[in-house]
């Protein structure tokens, strides 16, 4: 899925009326190109659906069929910023709370109060999270492990035969994996930051960009038992580049 947009310059290097030759060696010759101020950030994915991307390429041509013209492209990022000062949302704490049911081979097994808090919604490439989520274990067996998780999905969208249609895929990024070895009927806060720094991700939205829309939600999941789980996936954050 992609929609071409280009520009270009056309530069004469010898004067096509006479029998000029440019002489051997190196030659230099500036050019500049002015980018709109809405151009959407370089995006693309390995094997994704869709992406944004950016090269210029540069074509000389020979004047004789049997020299082959030399053609040349150089690949380039672009970086739209986008500051959290925009979006109101980002700015404040994330609190979440949400007594979720636990599953375990298809069974309901209880259920998992769970109370993740954030001290903001909106984070830089770089940047640690720091979390404090508190859990009170309802089921009837040992929480184990809990993952804490980002988790990105994009979303493309399209016209097939004359019909809209939209397809998302998403990656999950790992922020922090704790043992948990919480009892029946107790509670405990766990408190931390991010094992690691949050990746070089594009921003929420992917602003400029029509056909492709990216958003980010902080996910929490917690394992008991042999195959049981319980997931909070409803958390939306936000990624910028500048604060």
């Amino acid at each position: 899925m992609a929609i071409k947009k280009s520009t270009s310059t056309n530069r004469l290097l010898s004067d096509p009326d006479n029998d000029e030759m440019l002489e051997a060696g190196n030659h230099t010759y500036p050019f500049e190109l002015d980018f709109p101020e809405n151009m959407p950030s370089s995006f693309s994915e390995h094997n994704g659906m869709g992406h944004v991307i950016y090269h210029c390429h540069v074509e000389i041509g020979r004047r004789y069929a049997y020299s082959p013209d030399i053609a040349k492209t150089k690949w380039f990022d672009v970086h739209r910023p986008l500051s959290l000062k925009t979006i109101p949302d980002s700015l404040v704490p994330l609190d979440f709370r949400k007594e979720c049911p636990a599953r375990s081979c298809c069974c309901n097994k209880g259920s998992v109060e769970v109370h993740l808090k954030l001290t903001k919604s909106g984070f830089i490439p770089g940047e640690r999270i720091a979390y404090d989520v508190r859990l009170k274990n309802n089921t009837s067996s040992v929480l184990k492990d809990m993952t804490i998780t980002l988790r990105r999905v994009v979303a493309y969208t399209g016209h097939y035969k004359g019909f809209k249609r939209t397809l998302s895929e998403s990656k999950v990024f790992t922020i922090a994996e704790r043992v948990l070895r919480l009892g029946v009927n107790e509670e405990e806060t766990y408190d931390g930051s991010s094992v690691g720094q949050v990746p070089a991700l594009p921003p929420t939205g992917l602003p400029g960009c029509k056909i492709i829309d990216i958003n980010y939600y902080v996910k929490v999941a917690i394992k008991f038992g042999l195959c049981g789980s319980v997931d909070v996936d409803e958390c939306k954050v936000w990624i910028g580049t500048e604060e």
